[in-house]
């Protein structure tokens, strides 16, 4: 079911709602008569999804959780492809390190011993590769009294005397692999280069990998010796533990902050329970259809379930506050019930569409994780639009008991009345004091800094980050790229003058200073052919004839081997290592290499291609920028004619579109005053700003035409609504910043980044509903 498209999701998600929108504008009546067929319908649908979710897996539900960057790639980036194709020709670019480090040198019998038993106890662990070390490895040595090469362990027998563990130490750092690859450069630091069978990130994580390999290093803590570890099975599988932390954690949280925050604000039971029980339905029967699907959370999507409970919440506190109003002056029961649904199907169902356009228009990113995140909100949101629509007024309409009017807090009315008249008696400073902080933001945007990073989901000074810190600054570098060279027959990497080639531009890219290593078939080959040549030191160079090449290479072992060239010898393969992070650093990078090959023609017939995880996740950085602004502009334009349509003008669109264009505006301003960066989970706050923040305004319109209606001045107007409709708009506002709130508590750094810059353009949106909504229409006079 995995394959479903999510354009065919959220199109079919969007179809849905026109039904009770239509049926609530056609037949008011006739919905509220079915009322039992609409709460029996909502109840099957709620244990439909139940029966789906309550399985075994994290947290008791039947869902997977997909710690991966794959989401997060850029599902158009051609370079996915000559990815692919390097994998298949020279295996996985994951490297799983365990450093250990000492305050004096590495090169004695205690810790040489100590990493040899870490390694063989890495090596028994069911789905480990191989574990290579300084203590495994092996080396060539010339035999002059027989004339021959011999293929040995590095260390055979740990040795205790010092005179050979000084003499293995000059050969280990005068190597042309082990510094910086399995031995610092100064001697105290050694590595344990992990590799895992193929496998699923799934599989690793069950499997429970990552858990093995760091209690066998926990084992053999000593004085005077540390650990780091690092790599991206590392990083997935600590990202892993934390989804299945936030999910645990920020739902019930989310839940509970709506309630406090309803429960606070109008003092009543059925607005805390009401609004906030439809938006847990509705999360509900997202996570049962994501389920079903076979679709897993991924690093964006994980907030789906608390951000579906702020925003879903709000629809059934304005249904709430109407029906409280119209009950408070007769009997509750199936005529308030009419009356509100009357009056809410208009403002409701604008709120809703916006909000459904404004979480669409991610379904325009390439990017997986953003279009799965803006198709499972489209279906959340048309969900929690039914249930507020329909079943909220159908459970309604079954009381009969008087109801009160509407707590109404002595505090937040002051507030409203002193916003009224500032903003309907002095309409033009309102409007220049506003006009002056959108020109500050857009002076700030071009600032905005976009920048994406895997590692950046961690906090600075998480254990994941200091690892990775430590592991590059003692190794130089633990991130890999591959340089892939294609020869176009078999055979081409015995060629010398292509091997020679390799190695013009593996000196050249071991200059570059973000480079920490690099390693080719040559730091193989030049070595051995010295050995095969009594150990001339003259003789370490590339031989002169193809099959001298040839004869070298079937020397080395496979395993040697398998990752600096293919089985046929077609292909040939230099790994970089270094320490760059970031979408920015690793694109200059990138650059710096793709100039080097273009200033160095290859033989004819040979290419070759820089590629590697890291790469595909940081060009997702390029893409971010541009899908901004698409997104960002089509959601506002369909925006803009769904109202001007609605209301039949296009100066009320225009006017309606200002204060929720400006909270957005303001957003992007904050990104360049440098309190974030432009990241893949940030970049989702613009579109889903401009969709949530119309509702609160279609309230406030839908309002106003109607005291105009009844010969209210605009002025007047104005400020009834803003006196009348501010305490919903308020209420829906707090909730939302509360539900946003929520996510600041989320494992993930850049999810709390989300969470808090979400709550603050929240608060900008009232600020503006309620000042800048009313100076607009006071001076427009509509």
């Amino acid at each position: 079911m995995s394959s479903v498209p999510d354009i065919a999701i959220a199109a079919a998600a969007a179809l849905a709602l026109l039904v009770p929108l239509t049926v609530a504008t056609l037949a008011p009546e006739l919905l509220l008569r079915g009322r039992m067929v609409v709460l029996a319908t909502i109840a099957a649908l709620t244990v439909a999804a139940l029966t789906v979710l309550v399985e075994t897996g994290p947290l008791g539900l039947n869902m997977t959780l997909d710690p991966s960057e794959g989401p997060l790639l850029d599902s158009r980036d051609p370079d996915i492809g000559v990815y692919n194709e390097a994998v298949a020709n020279f295996g996985e670019d994951d490297l799983f390190v365990v450093a250990m480090t000492t305050t004096g040198d590495v090169f004695n019998h205690e810790d040489l011993s100590r990493l040899r038993r870490i390694g063989d106890a890495i090596r028994r662990v069911p789905g480990v590769r191989s574990a290579k070390s300084l203590a495994n490895t092996v080396t060539y040595r010339y035999l002059p009294e027989e004339d021959l090469v011999e293929l040995i362990d590095f260390i055979d027998e740990v040795p205790s005397d010092p005179r050979e563990l000084a003499a293995l130490r000059q050969q280990a750092l005068s190597d042309r692999i082990y510094p910086r690859t399995l031995v610092s450069t100064d001697g105290r630091t050694a590595a344990i280069n992990v590799s895992f069978r193929k496998m699923s990130d799934g599989d690793f994580v069950r499997q429970r990998l990552d858990e093995r390999v760091t209690a066998i290093v926990e084992a053999e803590q000593a004085p005077g010796v540390s650990f780091h570890l690092t790599g991206r099975q590392h990083i997935k599988a600590h990202t892993h533990a934390v989804m299945v932390y936030d999910l645990a954690r920020l739902i019930p949280l989310a839940i509970a902050v709506g309630a406090v925050v309803a429960w606070l604000l109008s003092r009543s039971v059925l607005a805390t329970v009401l609004p906030v029980g439809a938006s847990v339905l509705a999360t509900l029967w997202v996570y049962a259809v994501l389920a079903w699907l076979d679709r897993p959370l991924n690093l964006i999507t994980v907030v789906l379930g608390p951000m579906l409970i702020c925003v879903g919440s709000v629809y059934g506190v304005h249904v709430l506050a109407r029906f409280e109003e119209f009950a408070a002056a007769r009997d509750g029961g199936r005529g308030s019930a009419l009356r509100c649904l009357e009056y809410c199907r208009t403002p409701v169902g604008i709120a809703a569409t916006t909000t459904v356009i404004g979480f669409g228009a991610l379904l325009t990113s390439p990017v997986p994780a953003i279009d799965e995140l803006g198709t499972f909100a489209v279906l959340g949101i048309v969900s929690v639009t039914m249930i507020s629509l329909a079943g909220i007024p159908s459970l309604l309409s079954a009381g009969t008991r008087e109801h009160r009017a509407p707590v109404q807090n002595p505090y937040i009315e002051r507030v409203l009345s002193g916003l009224a008249r500032l903003s309907t008696k002095r309409p033009g400073a309102t409007l220049t004091v506003w006009t002056a902080a959108a020109l500050a933001a857009v002076v700030s945007i071009p600032a905005i800094v976009v920048d994406t990073d895997y590692l950046g989901f961690f906090d600075r000074d998480s254990t994941v980050r200091r690892d990775f810190a430590a592991v590059n600054t003692a190794m130089g570098g633990s991130v890999p790229l591959y340089l892939s060279f294609d020869g176009g027959h078999e055979g081409a990497f015995r060629e010398p003058a292509n091997l020679q080639a390799i190695a013009r531009m593996q000196a050249a890219i071991d200059a570059l200073p973000e480079v920490a290593s690099t390693v080719s078939a040559l730091d193989l080959i030049e070595p051995l052919n010295r050995a095969f040549e009594d150990d001339d030191p003259a003789a370490e160079r590339i031989p002169d004839t193809r099959g001298e090449v040839a004869d070298l290479m079937f020397v080395i072992p496979k395993a040697e081997l398998r990752q600096l060239a293919n089985s046929n010898h077609s292909r040939a393969n230099l790994v970089i290592r270094t320490a760059v992070s970031g979408s920015a650093a690793v694109g200059d990078l990138e650059r710096k290499i793709e100039g080097l090959l273009a200033e160095a023609p290859l033989p004819d017939g040979v290419r070759a291609e820089l590629t590697g995880n890291t790469l595909l996740v940081n060009h997702g950085a390029d893409i971010i920028a541009d899908s901004q602004t698409r997104a960002v502009g089509l959601a506002a334009v369909a925006i803009f004619i769904l109202i001007w349509r609605f209301f039949g003008s296009a100066k009320v669109g225009a006017l309606a579109m200002v204060p929720n264009l400006i909270p957005v505006v303001m957003f992007f301003g904050l990104l360049g005053a440098g309190a974030a960066t432009l990241s893949l989970p940030t970049s989702l706050i613009g579109c889903a700003a401009l969709g949530i923040a119309i509702d609160d305004t279609a309230h406030f319109l839908v309002a106003y035409r109607q005291h105009r209606a009844e010969g209210w001045a605009p002025h007047e107007a104005a400020a009834l609504c803003t006196r009348r409709i501010g305490r919903p708009i308020v209420a829906t506002s707090m909730m939302l910043v509360a539900g946003f709130l929520v996510l600041t508590l989320s494992g993930f750094a850049t999810i709390r980044e989300f969470g808090g810059l979400s709550a603050a353009v929240m608060l900008v949106c009232l600020a503006a509903d309620l000042t800048l909504l009313p100076a607009i229409l006071t001076k427009a006079k509509v």
